[in-house]
């Protein structure tokens, strides 16, 4: 079922028991396989091809050349960029062991999951079997072979974590503004729209939402007081809000007991690092230099 106010080009390859959702625009020669289904206020670029039964929610974009192979589930504001593939088959072969060519009954089909929000950068390719999680983004030409959490951003071949990103789709930060590493955990911070988040571990869960962004200049003044996100400092935010503070504090600033009992002969080394820790997440806002 194609709904009325869908946008298809003529020159589109449409099989039978296709569905496309309202305000949908579909571009120059794409192929949808039947089966396919695609939601509301999408868009699918020149070239893009869909595959039998793929599942595709409401405000996605599908850029030129994209392939979507049978097996992949792509929910609602996903983002696929030009050239990309979704693959589903981690065992390809042409041929069965007496030599006939393989038939649909021969090989097992690979899922892919792609969660709210995430973005698959040009010509990036996501190895059946995967997900990415939500807003988590994948940069151009990546090679995905493992599952990518929530806001993290893998590049790379293989793809590794490398960062953090925001919803908004700007890479998380420290309080100073450095890109937050893909192997830190403590409290991130998005200098585009204000919003706090807490990474520990394989997990980056959001703490506050920012109110938008924020324009350069109000984004220079920021980091010169040395706030991120219009907040006068992350005890403000993490210590009242977020489970994971005491976590926090213990393991990162040292400030456990346990800590500086099994520190042993390094405990010099521990409290340079405590009272490193401590300036930077206390800098003066007064302080100007």
């Amino acid at each position: 079922m194609i709904d009325p106010t869908a946008r298809v080009h003529p020159s589109v390859d449409l099989e039978d028991d296709v569905s496309i959702g309202p305000g949908t625009s579909v571009w120059n020669r794409a192929q949808l396989r039947r089966g396919a289904r695609i939601g509301a206020g999408c868009i699918v670029g020149r070239d893009a091809y869909i595959d039998e039964y793929v599942v595709i929610g409401d405000c996605v974009k599908i850029q030129n050349a994209a392939l979507v192979y049978h097996g992949v589930t792509v929910d609602d504001g996903v983002f696929i960029g030009p050239n990309a593939i979704l693959t589903n088959d981690r065992f390809p072969r042409a041929i069965t062991l007496d030599g006939n060519l393989a038939q649909p009954e021969d090989w097992a089909i690979g899922s892919i999951h792609l969660h709210k929000g995430a973005s698959i950068g040009a010509g990036a390719v996501v190895v059946a079997g995967n997900d990415v999680g939500e807003f988590a983004t994948v940069g151009a030409g990546a090679i995905v072979t493992r599952s990518v959490p929530d806001y993290a951003l893998v590049a790379g071949n293989p793809a590794r974590r490398i960062g953090w990103v925001c919803a908004c789709g700007h890479r998380l930060g420290d309080r100073r503004g450095h890109p937050y590493p893909g192997d830190g955990i403590g409290e991130a911070n998005c200098q585009a729209c204000g919003s706090v988040y807490e990474i520990v571990g394989e997990r980056c869960v959001v703490v506050s939402r920012g109110v938008g962004p924020r324009s350069s200049s109000d984004r220079t003044e920021l980091s010169r007081r040395g706030v991120a996100g219009g907040r006068e400092g992350p005890e403000t935010v993490v210590n009242k809000i977020h489970p994971y503070a005491n976590l926090e504090r213990e393991f990162i600033c040292g400030e456990s007991p346990r800590l500086s009992s099994a520190c042993g002969s390094g405990g010099r080394r521990h409290q340079a690092m405590r009272r490193s820790r401590r300036e930077y997440r206390r800098p003066d806002p007064g302080n100007d230099n």
